[in-house]
């Protein structure tokens, strides 16, 4: 298969780029770390710390990369890590001296350098180019975590197809060490990952840009930028509830949901809801049961959950309802893992009886307000979140954000809706919102997509001759997460 060089409008450096790194360089970087990769950091920072030598593949794909620097460098710990499930599973035999994370790098790389670890060598192989220009600030170099990369030390070594990220590269290292280094154009002697097979056979030229981090005269600049080691710290979340963790992080919860985690991101957004184990919660039109694996075990044993599910009688029910909810009924009648969850039907606007007035603590809502506004339901199923409901109760609502600048599909046939028109909405029928969370955004995601949000993972429905992996590397749908109080 013939792979295409990155192709981009622009033609020299960014004219902003040293401006950006610059004040990446002065300021603190305050985002939250990601629960998954707190975790998998976990896993491995013991082994680390009694490493001699770690050497740090970050973006490692299937972790054939890892594997192969293992067997070179027998006598150091090798760690790959991506953020991908996907390509991780596809992992070769590793040698003893291997490990493969999953993580999203820009934490993993914080957490490495708040913990104080100083690398023998750093891999960044074939970064993700980002090629047009206003996608800058997602290359490394123009990452706000570009300083913390720099400060883990090693022979860090950046290889790629696309010369401009790699000049763009050596010139950020300038900015920030006042050392520029050579941008080499030249094969190697054996190719490292079956990208890098791939880009010889289909005859790229291929640069490098190398740098020993470890002389002194660069670990001495680098450490002066300590400011950037406390904001990792200061950035770690607050990990309260070790029970929603450990649910979150079980072992038998299935592999394909819990790499969905990156993009739902369930530890932040149900703690930033205040969720707690002994609570009564409504979960609305919980599908297939992705946040029912995680609610369900987290108020197994002193709360309950109620799974207002869809509405199975009646004529012209889909057939794809009918197998999902036999296939939610059959997946959490082990009562062992999932407690007694309650099910009932919920189709507004004729049943929205979601349980006794007053009886439930919190009312969720994953992705559905779509359907709703598209039924014209949505007052409806908030009048019912609103009876169920506590006085001072919680109805948290997250959904795919359509921009207040886009024209509003009145059936939000795209998946997308507006978020002023859902706190509009909400706030009509006796709530109050009280915090808007971007956890879950996406500043990757246009919205304008030739099959909606469905173009998107976790669905991937491109229309034939589109490029699939473009918009699998736009991940998940944009989408704002709100709490809501009743009155």
């Amino acid at each position: 298969m013939v792979s295409r060089i990155p192709a981009s409008s622009q033609r020299d450096l960014h004219p902003r780029l040293a401006e950006i790194v610059g004040r990446h360089c002065r300021q603190c970087w305050r985002q939250p770390v990601r629960t998954h990769s707190l975790l998998a950091f976990r896993a491995v920072a013991r082994d680390a710390a009694q490493a001699s030598r770690v050497i740090l593949d970050s973006g490692c794909g299937t972790g054939a990369s890892t594997a192969r620097l293992a067997e070179k460098n027998p006598h150091a710990l090798v760690i790959g890590v991506d953020k991908s499930a996907h390509r991780l599973e596809r992992a070769p035999a590793l040698p003893a001296n291997a490990r493969l994370v999953r993580a999203e790098l820009a934490d993993f790389w914080r957490l490495a350098r708040a913990a104080g670890w100083r690398l023998y060598r750093h891999c960044l192989y074939y970064p993700n180019p980002w090629p047009k220009p206003g996608q800058l600030a997602r290359r490394w170099h123009a990452h706000p975590v570009f300083p913390d990369l720099l400060a883990l030390g090693g022979q860090l070594e950046l290889r790629t197809n696309f010369a401009l990220y790699a000049h763009e590269f050596a010139h950020a290292i300038n900015v920030v060490l006042s050392v520029h280094p050579e941008v080499i154009s030249s094969p190697p002697a054996e190719p490292v990952s079956p990208f890098e097979r791939k880009y010889l056979e289909s005859g790229h030229e291929l640069f490098k840009v190398a740098i020993d981090l470890n002389q002194e005269k660069h670990a001495m600049k680098l450490q002066s930028l300590g400011v950037m080691a406390l904001a990792g710290l200061l950035a770690l979340p607050a990990f309260g509830d070790d029970r929603l963790v450990a649910v979150i992080a079980d072992p038998d919860r299935p592999s394909s949901q819990a790499e969905r985690d990156p993009f739902r991101n369930p530890h932040e957004t149900l703690t930033f809801f205040g969720i707690k184990p002994d609570m009564t919660v409504v979960e609305l039109s919980p599908g297939g049961g992705w946040y029912t694996e995680i609610l369900a075990p987290y108020l197994r044993d002193e709360g309950q959950l109620v799974a207002a599910h869809w509405n199975l009688d009646g004529d012209g029910v889909p057939d794809f309802y009918r197998r999902i909810r036999g296939e939610y009924e059959a997946r959490v009648a082990d009562t062992e893992r999932f407690g007694d969850i309650r099910i009932i039907d919920f189709d507004p606007p004729g049943l929205v009886d979601l349980g006794g007035p007053a009886s439930a603590d919190l009312v969720l809502s994953f992705r559905n307000v779509h359907g709703w506004k598209r039924a014209g339901t949505f007052p409806d199923v908030v009048r019912a979140a609103h009876a169920v409901l506590k006085p001072g109760g919680v109805f948290g609502v997250v959904s795919h954000r359509l921009p207040e600048d886009h024209e509003q599909d009145p059936e939000a046939r795209s998946g997308y809706v507006h978020q002023s028109w859902v706190v509009a909405a909400v706030e009509s029928e006796g709530f109050r919102l009280v915090e808007a969370s971007e956890i879950n955004a996406n500043p990757a995601d246009s919205a304008d997509h030739p099959n909606g949000v469905w173009t998107l993972l976790p669905g991937l429905r491109v229309p034939e001759g589109e490029d699939v992996e473009h918009f699998r590397a736009i991940g998940e749908s944009d989408r704002f997460t709100l709490k809501f109080v009743k009155r």
